[in-house]
């Protein structure tokens, strides 16, 4: 699943608080009674008390352990010689009907194959990953680097939310870098992006804090604006929080967009099965596209 809504590492946290100054009220309703202005002194006791909560869930949550790699280059299987392993909670997979337009591996490299470009308000800027060596990876990253016709650097994000979790060998993964807040970035300006990290799936901190799942999505159907379907735990684990991850792809193969919907009844046993849905985006077409399913708990 999309990590970054599940408060992974580096959890930021927003509150957004309207209050009254002096008498003034926000809004009064006829029969409603409008509760007294917010005081500073009231604003600084649950100001205090959401930092106290963004703490706790940054010390539950953690960082995971990580395998550095290359910024400048696909990254070699760090694992040469390790029996393949689909790590402890089953093996990654991806459905679609763009299976058959995924440009190949790279022999010997987990890479990133196809980089889309960016769009939608968060200038979000899909990618393929495709994994070319024998052994199961887990978590990747991405670094998505923004430059100029002239060479330029203009900038750059890392994207934590590559998806499936886990990645198997000759499997597909992907995700989107958002440039949001970004100025200057021209029309004609190229991204690259190559795999910053992944980490072992058998590393036991890896599941320290918070147990990730790719599980099986069982059916979809495809409507105009949206896909639904079934997910079914295939884990051994109660889930609680999850849902499903896609990426819409053009006719040659690379990326358009990606979406992400959420599984309806959680937590969900093992062996039991949720709804989802996922809106699909509005502004390219949607007409070939991958998905996947990651449940938390």
């Amino acid at each position: 699943m999309s990590w970054g809504r599940y408060l992974p590492a580096g959890v930021v946290v927003v509150a957004v608080v309207l209050f009254a100054v002096g008498p003034t009220l926000l809004g009064t309703t006829q029969g409603v009674a409008t509760p007294p202005p917010l005081s500073v002194e009231g604003l600084a006791t649950r100001v205090a008390a959401l930092e106290t909560q963004v703490a706790v869930l940054q010390t539950r949550l953690g960082t995971p352990a990580m395998i550095p790699g290359s910024a400048a280059s696909p990254i070699a299987s760090p694992f040469a010689g390790a029996t393949p392993s689909a790590g402890a909670l089953g093996p990654s997979a991806v459905v679609g009907n763009g299976l058959d337009l995924l440009p190949p591996a790279r022999a010997g490299e987990i890479a990133v194959v196809a980089v889309g470009r960016p769009i939608g308000f968060l200038v979000e800027v899909p990618f393929l990953v495709r994994n070319g060596t024998g052994q199961t990876v887990a978590r990747v990253e991405v670094a998505v680097t923004a430059y100029a016709a002239d060479g330029t650097l203009l900038a750059t994000e890392r994207a934590t939310s590559v998806n499936p979790f886990l990645l198997p060998p000759d499997g597909i993964a992907f995700g989107a870098a958002t440039f949001l807040g970004v100025s200057g970035l021209p029309a004609d300006a190229r991204f690259e992006a190559v795999v910053a990290e992944f980490a072992n799936p058998d590393d036991p901190s890896l599941h320290a804090t918070v147990r990730y799942a790719d599980v099986e999505i069982v059916q979809h159907t495809v409507f105009p604006d949206r896909v639904t379907g079934m997910v079914r735990n295939t884990s051994g684990f109660s889930m609680t929080v999850g849902g499903v991850d896609g990426v819409c792809l053009a006719a040659d193969g690379a990326p358009l967009a990606t979406f992400e919907g959420q599984a309806t009844v959680l937590p969900l046993a093992p062996g039991a099965e949720s709804p989802f849905q996922a809106d699909l985006p509005r502004d390219v077409p949607c007409d070939r596209f991958l998905l996947s399913a990651t449940l938390l708990d």
